[in-house]
């Protein structure tokens, strides 16, 4: 049996018990109605490495009708990686969202 993996990281950590919430069925009413939730758009990269393009993520969530559900879960939860509600985490620390 594999052993579960060890992340260290706070914001990984939190990103990490954020998806193991989604996994465990507790998902805001707004996610099921996410562009980035259909099958589709599967492999548009959300939360990128250092130099990924996160331009595609953020096209489909400028045509998202949840966009503002996403971003307002993303400040309310502290969540500092991936892009929410069209912004990475470093545009949300600048408006003043994030830590």
């Amino acid at each position: 049996m594999a052993q579960p993996l060890t992340i260290v990281d706070p914001d990984l950590e939190q990103l990490r018990e954020v998806a193991a919430n989604i996994v465990k069925g507790y998902r805001p009413a707004w996610m099921r109605d996410s562009l980035c939730a259909e099958p589709d758009y599967a492999k548009v990269v959300f939360f990128a490495g250092r130099g990924q393009d996160l331009r595609p993520a953020k096209a489909l969530c400028a045509r998202c009708l949840v966009r503002q559900e996403c971003l307002d879960y993303a400040v309310a939860n502290d969540i500092t990686e991936g892009v929410w509600g069209g912004l990475s985490g470093q545009e949300r620390r600048a408006l003043g969202s994030l830590p």
